[in-house]
């Protein structure tokens, strides 16, 4: 993964707190131009970058 501000880590880290499938909602509602629940406050930048990190911690799930 990237250099993330700890903001970033943070609303990564409660996102996975939720489980694979939250996740994987998530990236999916990022993918469509919404924002989940705890993105509300970012811009959108932070939107595309926290839906990459999330889609490449999910590629080592998807590789099993």
């Amino acid at each position: 993964m990237s250099e993330l501000s700890s903001r970033l880590q943070d609303c990564i880290d409660r996102l996975c707190s939720s489980g694979c499938e939250a996740v994987r909602e998530a990236i999916r509602q990022l993918e469509q131009g919404e924002r989940p629940a705890g993105t509300e406050e970012l811009d959108p930048a932070e939107c595309e970058q926290i839906m990459r990190e999330l889609k490449a911690i999910m590629a080592v799930y998807d590789e099993q």
